[in-house]
């Protein structure tokens, strides 16, 4: 973990824009560092490693703010302009080895813009109470696979289950993931302390002079 926001709209922001720059100089030197334009010829290795950014309560960061005062229309600025750097990483990111996940308890438009909504391949939900909340989640088809609404996931053998959609195959099906407790996160954590790079860092010693178009997430 290289960098970390909690709620607050500005310091979101400003990862964001980090990432979006960092973005667009991978692009601008993928082609002649790794020899071809899209990272998954390659794969990921340890100077252009995988970023993954992790959004959870998604929400938090995009809602408009409703209100007339200074404030109210500062934050709604600074959600607006989350939604076009994020909607820039889910779109053109993955060539260049940037994933994103984004985590909402419900997906509908209002919570998760359209624009970033609509352009992530792969989508997951746990169980949902009602059908309503599976139908905002995996959109009105969910009701065509029974088998695989997440209204049916709410028994506690369920847990960790999801059902799942990706754009490249019909319909849905089951995943599992694994629990993992907090105890083991922080121990993984701390395992792996070590090994935490700044991908900035990384591209910019690999580029001629050792430098890069900007000064990137420092």
């Amino acid at each position: 973990m290289f960098d970390f926001a909690g709620d607050d709209l500005r310091e979101a922001n400003a990862i964001f824009k980090r990432l979006v720059n960092l973005r667009s100089d991978r692009f601008s030197a993928i082609e002649s560092l790794l020899g071809v334009i899209n990272l998954w010829e390659v794969g990921p290795s340890e100077d252009w490693p995988l970023i993954v950014l992790i959004i959870d309560e998604a929400h938090t960061y995009f809602a408009e703010q409703k209100g007339s005062d200074k404030e109210t229309k500062t934050l709604s600025a600074l959600a607006a302009d989350n939604t076009r750097l994020v909607a820039d990483l889910v779109k053109k990111g993955r060539s260049v080895g940037i994933i994103v996940i984004l985590i909402t308890q419900k997906p509908t438009g209002d919570a998760l813009p359209t624009v970033i909504r609509d352009a992530c391949p792969v989508g997951l939900s746990f169980a949902q109470k009602t059908i309503e909340g599976a139908v905002a989640a995996r959109g009105d088809d969910i009701r065509n696979w029974p088998d695989a609404n997440p209204t049916d996931l709410q028994n506690p053998a369920y847990v960790g289950v999801a059902a799942m959609k990706h754009n490249e195959r019909p319909g849905f099906l089951r995943v599992r993931t694994p629990h993992v407790s907090a105890a083991d996160a922080a121990r993984i954590a701390e395992e792996t302390a070590h090994l935490t790079r700044n991908p900035a860092d990384l591209l910019r010693g690999q580029l001629p002079g050792g430098g890069a178009a900007r000064t990137l997430l420092t």
